[in-house]
């Protein structure tokens, strides 16, 4: 790798702009009669799906119903732009990503997001892909943008972004080495999904079908959440869990700029941004507090969290008291949250509302039986995702070497 460097350090680069060897197309403006909350084979594209500091995020999907035009229909691979952004920070604006690869689904080019196509040969795509996630590029992309309250960016402006490149075949190399880190960490964030899943379908057995081991024996009486078993008891996720919120506080992308470093800054969709110091040490469970930030299922955004991290004001943050975290973290993540969302404009779940969600105790033995099999779970999921915290750290800290 420091050989690398040096060579990188060390070879003549040639000005170019973008425009030179690319452009941007924009996308189409899909029908909003068409746009659907239940999950079609068809996923528009949209700023949403732009992780802050570039890559895909597969978290908040729109779907569509109606006829799509051939023309915009993205292939994996794809290198997408995001071109309007809503934050105050304009977090996202003009980053990059690639479009994933799917068996059962298309992605649509929806408007707001610009495919980038190649116009001559000279620059790798993958490589271009990384730079687009480079701060240098995207400060210059925001500097560009025009509006006030949302943020918006266009092809030519993008396009005419002028960067020193390396040689073609340096920038093959360089792509190579950071799509290792991105393809790692895709890879343990599969393994997490599946551990998360069989820890969720193991819940769901015990203590929403009420299948759990010895179950046979056990009278069930009524509630008013319908049938229980006998010796259960009715409670609210505020007697379970305590509340934390006072201790949030945001910090502007300007203020994270000035603080980069190791530590997790979360907000309501999860990493936003990684800076110098933590508010928080050790397990707590990170709850949405936006009406919007949900799943298509209308279930919560959750996050169970370990470690030092700092979080904004867009997540409330619990911690189990007479259950575990783990406990209380698959509780939630399947309830519906729509019942507990307030306001019009900006709709919210508020901590008196959060506060109120029923919560089903069980039997302690039960629940002993219960994290005997899934903690080890839990326990392993941690570990990746420590190890993807590391993978991530790594492969930003080359890509401003490298870059």
């Amino acid at each position: 790798m420091s050989k690398l460097l040096e060579q990188i350090n060390n070879e003549e680069r040639t000005p170019l702009l973008f425009s030179d060897y690319i452009k941007i197309k924009h996308g189409f403006a899909f029908k909003g009669e068409y746009f659907s909350a239940q999950p079609t084979s068809d996923i528009l594209v949209t700023p949403g799906n732009f992780a802050i500091g570039g890559g895909f995020k597969s978290d908040k999907f729109k779907y569509y119903k109606g006829i799509v035009p051939e023309e915009y229909i993205l292939k994996p691979n794809d290198l997408v732009v995001t071109m309007t952004d809503l934050s105050v920070d304009a977090d996202t604006l003009g980053y990059s990503a690639l479009v994933p690869k799917s068996e059962s689904t298309r992605f649509l080019h929806n408007q707001r997001v610009g495919l980038v196509q190649k116009k001559q040969e000279g620059i790798d795509f993958g490589y271009l892909y990384y730079l687009m996630r480079t701060r240098e590029y995207q400060k210059y992309v925001v500097s560009t943008a025009s509006g006030s309250t949302v943020k918006h960016t266009s092809p030519d402006r993008v396009a005419n972004y002028s960067y020193d490149f390396p040689s073609l075949e340096t920038q093959k190399k360089i792509a190579e080495i950071l799509s290792a880190y991105d393809a790692k960490i895709e890879n343990n964030n599969k393994i997490i999904k599946n551990l998360e899943a069989t820890a969720q379908t193991i819940f769901n057995e015990w203590f929403v079908e009420f299948h759990f081991p010895g179950y046979e024996k056990v009278k069930m009486v009524e509630s008013e959440m319908g049938e229980i078993p006998e010796g259960w008891e009715l409670s609210t996720l505020g007697k379970v869990s305590n509340n934390h919120d006072n201790i949030r506080v945001p910090l502007s992308s300007m203020e994270r700029n000035k603080r980069k470093g190791n530590i997790p800054y979360y907000g309501a969709n999860g990493i936003l941004d990684h800076i110098d110091k933590s508010i928080f040490s050790g397990e707590y469970i990170l709850f949405a507090e936006d009406g919007t930030v949900k799943t298509s299922k209308n279930t919560p955004v959750v996050y169970l969290v370990d470690g030092d991290f700092w979080v904004n004001n867009h997540a409330h943050i619990i911690s189990g008291n007479k259950v575990s975290n783990y406990f209380v973290y698959l509780s939630v993540k399947q309830i519906n949250i729509d019942a507990y969302i307030t306001g019009g404009v900006q709709p919210k779940i508020t901590q008196f509302n959060l506060n109120s969600i029923p919560f089903l105790l069980p039997e302690k033995n039960i629940l002993s039986k219960f994290e005997k099999i899934t903690i080890p779970i839990k326990n392993k999921i941690k570990f990746i995702e420590k190890e993807n915290i590391s993978l991530k750290s790594q492969r930003d800290q080359l890509l401003a070497k490298l870059i």
